[in-house]
């Protein structure tokens, strides 16, 4: 064995220093498993192939976690009528021994509700709704509030207007989170146990995660079912009911 060995390296030191060092290595391995020997082949690094400096993070897979906007869509935003919010009545009236037509103003705080807004400020299909407690309506007169609690709105039966808005045309996307804008909010009325559709128009302030503004509508009695009042102290009243939202609104993640 000794002799072949010696004869194999003579015939290689010929060789380039490079295909030296291969044989020697190649030998090696031979002579260990002539033997009996069980430890594995060394790697030799060439002028070519240098050693390997590669770490642990660049060999071995990297895991990616999506990011919620790639992965599922921006969340809803939730936008929620907080303290401050306040409903308001409008009707036009001439009552007697006054020369001039003036407002009847009723208003209430009892107002309450949450709207949903997801990708280009769609609205969800639930979720969302404005709610105000009409029988908690006052104005400057206690009697007028009677006779229109009773009479014209019909609490004792339908004490809440409820308006669920569909859509929100105008308003620009993302939400702003500064400045005025103007759009409308579109959808349904239940008010003295009639549904109609309704359409607001919205002047709205933004800064930051609060929204106060005003909302406004206007419709005749007869939208909701309900008749003119009709008492001796006043002449006439206009076929026309003004709405009027003061909101301040909250937003946060739905």
């Amino acid at each position: 064995m000794s002799y072949l060995l010696r004869r194999s390296v003579f015939h290689i030191s010929l060789q380039s220093p490079r295909v030296l060092l291969t044989g020697l290595a190649i030998l090696l391995v031979l002579g260990l498993a002539a033997c009996g020997g069980s430890a594995p082949p060394p790697v030799i690094s060439t002028p070519d192939t240098p050693p390997s400096t590669a770490t642990a993070s660049e060999t071995e897979p990297v895991q990616v976690v999506p990011s919620p906007e790639s992965s599922g869509g921006p969340s809803l935003v939730r936008l929620e009528f907080a303290q401050g919010t306040k409903a308001v009545y409008l009707v036009n009236e001439q009552l007697a021994r006054v020369n001039l037509p003036t407002d009847a103003v009723g208003t209430t705080d009892a107002v309450s509700g949450v709207i949903l807004l997801g990708a280009d400020n769609q609205i969800p299909a639930e979720g969302s709704e404005l709610r105000v407690d009409l029988s908690k309506m006052t104005s400057d007169s206690e009697r007028r509030d009677r006779y229109v609690r009773q009479n014209t709105l019909s609490t004792g039966l339908h004490p809440f207007a409820v308006f669920v808005p569909r859509e929100v045309p105008g308003l620009s996307f993302p939400l702003p989170t500064q400045g005025e804008t103007t759009f409308q909010m579109v959808g349904d009325m239940t008010m003295h146990g009639v549904t109609s559709d309704l359409v607001w128009d919205v002047t709205a302030t933004f800064a930051g995660d609060e929204i106060t503004g005003q909302a406004t509508t206007e419709f005749p009695f007869d939208k909701f079912g309900m008749t003119r009042p009709r008492v001796r102290l006043v002449l006439s009243v206009e076929d026309r009911i003004r709405l009027r939202i003061d909101f301040r609104l909250v937003r946060s993640a739905g």
